[in-house]
């Protein structure tokens, strides 16, 4: 059982019980840094041009991992439509050649 059944949004302080977020809400994968940044669903901002507007908020994808969003033009490379499956962040993950994370 999670210590602190709360996650509080990082720019409202608005508190949300981790378990009334869905079995979709990646906590498990999160870590103590990406905690403390979260947004929630209404102050969900892309994490590149840190912009979102009503008509863009169709055009974001979460990262599974972490819960960031991101518009689907400014990840890199750019993406035309939402992956099928798990999409994860380059902050998430990081290329196990070089060590890269784009």
């Amino acid at each position: 059982i999670d210590e602190n059944p709360f996650i509080f949004c990082t720019d409202c302080g608005e508190a949300y019980h981790t378990f009334c977020l869905g079995h979709e809400f990646p906590l498990e994968n999160m870590d103590g840094a990406a905690r403390l940044g979260w947004r929630c669903h209404n102050c969900k901002i892309c994490e590149v041009c840190v912009t979102v507007g009503d008509e863009d908020e169709t055009n974001l994808i979460y990262c599974e991992l972490c819960d960031r969003a991101f518009h689907l033009g400014c990840v890199t490379p750019p993406l035309e439509a939402a992956p099928a499956g798990d999409w994860f962040c380059s902050h998430c993950y990081e290329c196990a050649s070089c060590d890269d994370h784009t």
